[in-house]
């Protein structure tokens, strides 16, 4: 089963000494299926480790608008 990007709003990547990626969802579900359809399955088949998950809730979120 693949799951696609449904509910993920924002990826951003920063890297200082390693990498830091930040994915904001609309909602911790779609986040979870994500991870466990589509990221576990693609890094257990890479032979590498799963990323290390850290979770914090969003209380404000800005965008620049309707796309025209």
């Amino acid at each position: 089963m693949s799951v696609g990007f449904t509910g993920r709003g924002i990826h951003w990547r920063a890297t200082e000494g390693g990498a830091r990626i930040v994915d904001v969802w609309q909602t911790r579900e779609q986040a979870d299926a994500f991870y466990q359809y589509t990221l576990g399955p693609v890094t257990a088949e890479l032979g590498i480790q799963p990323p290390e998950m850290s979770y914090f809730d969003v209380h404000n979120f800005q965008t620049a608008g309707p796309e025209e």
